[in-house]
């Protein structure tokens, strides 16, 4: 395909020297098949320069990170979550569309040639200067060495164009954020430029749930809601002038897994996911559900410990039933702790 050549490898024909093949020899070749390297580790540096080599220009393209994700995963939904503003600068072309277009050799001098259709990358820009490029199939050896199950993935690369040495370091560092938040939601995985392996993520790390809504509940209410889930449930804290709408906390101890706390109050500025969601879907009004395990370092890390695993097991379904009493309530949109929307359905029936 003209413009985007492959990043895979060919087999080399059997016997010969370049420059001295047969018709015959370049027969074969024309029949050799694409494989995979076997190594992750250069087949990263055949991604990690995608823009260049599928005939992207721009000045420095970034060479990672990679960003591996399920082919299923929505991502411009997973883009605007954090760039709101996300747009295709060339929408991506599958390989059965380049497919129906290409003309097929025809004539006794293509007698047993073929063509293989490749999918075209587009050009996901996510601000000003930042360019995702992708997607590009990415073959099963590769992305289960990753330890990713799905039984088709995509791998993205990164562009950041104009920029100054400040500029540049700070939307790298962003994308990045965003590059790991995205892949631990979808279930995807990161790769940084010279590592042999993905960067551990840990896809259930995100317990806590925020809801959005365009209605308020008052103390007394939202008490009797979370105590559907949690019967100990208290009201702890609410906000100095009963006549307007009341900030409070609604908390729950448990004797070995930590507190669920439930705190509503009036939202200053909506995440960036809520910005294209209809008002009456989602804020100014939020409810949060956290899981306080008493340990911050667990529930920050990428590999918390055995113990602390059982007990977020335990919790965060009960997390997801708080979240749900609420909106089925005052109705509203729920993100999860990294700015995602989240669909959970209920756990426990009531």
């Amino acid at each position: 395909m003209e413009g985007y050549p492959s990043t895979n490898l060919l087999r080399p024909s059997e016997g010969g020297r370049a420059g001295s093949a047969t018709p015959e020899r370049r027969r074969k070749r024309t029949h050799s098949r694409f494989i995979p390297e076997t190594s992750w580790h250069s087949s990263l540096r055949s991604v990690t320069k995608m823009t260049t080599a599928f005939g992207v220009t721009g000045p420095d393209p970034v060479a990672g990170p990679v960003f591996a994700v399920p082919a299923s995963a929505p991502i411009e939904t997973l883009a605007r979550a954090w760039y709101p503003a996300a747009r295709w600068l060339r929408e991506p072309v599958t390989a059965e569309a380049v497919a129906a277009r290409t003309v097929p050799l025809r004539g006794a001098r293509f007698r047993g040639m073929s063509t293989v259709a490749e999918p075209e990358p587009g050009e996901l820009e996510l601000e000003d200067g930042v360019v995702l490029t992708g997607p590009s199939p990415l073959p099963p050896d590769r992305y289960q060495g990753l330890g990713l199950t799905a039984q088709r993935v995509d791998v993205f690369g990164v562009r950041i164009d104009g920029a100054d040495a400040a500029s540049r370091a700070e939307r790298e560092v962003r994308v990045l954020r965003w590059m790991v938040a995205a892949a631990r939601h979808a279930r995807g995985a990161v790769v940084v430029e010279g590592a042999d392996t993905a960067i551990p993520l840990d896809p259930r790390r995100s317990v806590n749930r925020h809801l959005f809504s365009a209605l308020t509940l008052d103390p007394g209410h939202a008490l009797a809601l979370v105590r559907t889930v949690l019967v100990q449930a208290t009201l702890e804290t609410v906000g100095p002038d009963p006549s307007a709408p009341q900030n409070f906390e609604i908390v729950t101890h448990t004797p070995y897994d930590g507190s669920v706390v439930v705190r509503c109050e009036r939202a200053g500025s909506l995440p960036p996911a809520l910005r294209t969601i209809p008002w009456r879907e989602s804020g100014p009004f939020g409810y949060s559900v956290r899981w306080l395990s008493g340990d911050a370092h667990q529930e920050r890390s990428e590999s918390p410990s055995h113990m602390y695993q059982i007990a977020r097991h335990r919790m965060a379904p009960v997390v997801v039933d708080v979240v749900s009493v609420l909106r089925d309530a005052v109705a509203g949109t729920v993100l999860d702790d990294d700015g995602f929307i989240c669909t959970d359905p209920p756990v426990r029936s009531r």
